[in-house]
Order: C-alpha cells, then structure tokens, then sequence
C-alpha cells in the first residue's frame, strides 16, 4: 500500500505544480494570493481551489475578512483544469483496496498531500513566501490538525498568526 501513496504524491506533485502554473498565467491581472489542496474528511477526491484579493467579498477592515482570506471553502476558483483525474484516480483504487483500515487510507492520502505541498513550496512554485501568499491543505467541515499544520509550515509566521485569528483551535 506504501508504494500508492507514494504513487499519489507524485501525481499529486504534478497536477498541482501544472495547475498552479496555469492558473497563475490565467490570473496575471488578479492578485492571487491563496491556493489550497482541498478535499473533507472522507478523502474521496482531492482538488484545487484558490482565490485572489479582488474575490473576497469584505474589506480589509471588515471583521470577517480573514474568515473569507483564509477559508478555501468561500473561495471562488475551483476549475482543476481536468488536471487531477489520475490523482483521484489513485485515491479511489487506495480506498477500493482491502488491507489498511479506513483511519490508516484516510492519513495516508493525507500525509501525502501535505508531503506534496512542501516539497512545492521548498521549490518556490507558490511564489516567495511572503506575508501576502498563503497555501494550506484543507478539509471541508473539519477540524483535522493537518489543516494547522500546513497552514504553519507552508507559510509566514504572519500569515499563520493572521490564519489563527480565524481557524487555529
């Protein structure tokens, strides 16, 4: 089973670093700041979402603005581009497979999403970090620590305290 979770985060490596290229050469007048791996807690499926400063619906001085900066699910741009079908692909031959308890599918698939966005980040294809970018693995209706941690380790100590406000328990 080790080896398609491995499987899983090279695709996942490689229809995230394209989709972020795309998206980004889409978005060049939008000032995109936020891009998430986003599924919930059945990890069925795992996609992208990611929203640029002219979307959120708030001002800054708005007491819901970072509830609306730093929530993937009010974001805005979902197209995958038809870039993650092998990726859920995987997922769903990981969960069709006998030997592993769902727990141990569940944090697997996980794992190696978050695993994915490091090394993405560590090659700098988000961009600089910085106190305006922020990158996160996100779970819908959850309170998955993996969310905290990725909001920690993928981004500025700014960006992270700004993310707590909101969503850090």
């Amino acid at each position: 089973m080790n080896h398609q979770f491995d499987e899983l985060k090279i695709a996942l490596l490689s229809a995230t670093e394209a989709h972020y290229s795309r998206l980004h050469a889409q978005c060049n007048s939008q000032d995109l700041y936020g891009y998430s791996l986003y599924t919930d807690d059945s990890v069925t499926s795992i996609g992208p979402v990611a929203n640029s400063n002219e979307k959120i619906p708030v001002r800054v001085d708005d007491p819901l603005h970072n509830y609306y900066r730093y929530g993937p699910q009010e974001w805005l741009i979902w197209d995958d581009f038809g870039l993650f079908g092998e990726v859920n692909r995987i997922i769903a031959s990981i969960h069709d497979r006998g030997g592993l308890s769902f727990d141990a599918k569940r944090d697997g698939i996980l794992e190696a999403a978050f695993e994915a966005l490091v090394i993405l980040e560590g090659r700098n294809v988000f961009g600089p970090r910085t106190d305006r970018r922020f990158v996160v693995l996100w779970l819908a209706d959850s309170a998955d620590p993996v969310m905290n941690r990725s909001a920690r380790e993928l981004n500025s100590d700014a960006v992270f305290l700004a993310y707590s406000s909101e969503y850090a328990e």
